[in-house]
């Protein structure tokens, strides 16, 4: 089996290691039995990247002083030792939370930093965290950093042409949402399709 060239670097580089496939590390690997608990923790990430996944998938909200925190949830109750809101917290009120009791919530910013190599799958969960994120990979001309799971291209300002299978709106085969969006570089306008992502979400959430 072949994977089809797309003209997109980050998608083809795989095309030169034949019988390769395009492998993400979703939550950095969380899954990986040495990483119970441990999801989206530079811990998973970096052991992701050792074992050689270039492709990493993380979850994005922002606190209420305008930091991109790599963390699923909305509130910090479940795989946290503190409680409460990302969006209604300041960055030193998450910071001082563990995951697993022992690990720190990254900052979108630090995995940029500590693994400049590597393309990321961003799943925008908050509308508040639309700003600051577009203004983040603008800042570092980093749109190209970015992937899209089923590899179809959105382009902005246009109107976002939104991928639709079995299971409903933006769902994949097995009917999960599957609302992450992949942005050119030359991206106009990339706001108008965060904010259509995190509408999704939200509603995909709550139905």
């Amino acid at each position: 089996m072949t994977s089809p060239r797309t003209g997109r670097a980050y998608l083809d580089a795989v095309l030169e290691h034949p019988g390769a496939v395009l492998a993400m590390a979703h939550r950095g690997g969380a899954g990986h039995p040495d990483l119970i608990g441990l999801e989206n923790t530079r811990t998973a990430f970096a052991h992701a990247i050792s074992l050689g996944y270039d492709y990493l998938e993380t979850d994005v909200h922002a606190t209420a002083d305008g930091v991109l925190m790599a963390f699923h949830d909305d509130v910090l109750d479940r795989v946290t030792d503190h409680s409460g809101s990302i969006a209604t917290s300041t960055y030193d009120a998450v910071r001082d939370a563990r995951i697993a009791g022992r690990e720190e919530i990254p900052t979108l910013d630090s995995l940029f930093e500590a693994f400049p190599a590597t393309k990321f799958n961003i799943d925008l969960k908050s509308a508040g965290a639309v700003r600051t994120l577009a203004d983040f990979l603008a800042a570092r001309n980093a749109f190209f950093r970015l992937i899209e799971p089923d590899h179809r291209s959105v382009t902005v300002p246009a109107k976002p042409a939104w991928n639709r299978r079995p299971g409903g709106p933006h769902a994949d085969e097995h009917g999960r949402a599957r609302i992450s969006g992949r942005f050119k570089a030359s991206c106009a306008n990339p706001v108008q399709l965060f904010q259509q992502q995190a509408g999704c979400h939200q509603r995909l959430t709550r139905a």
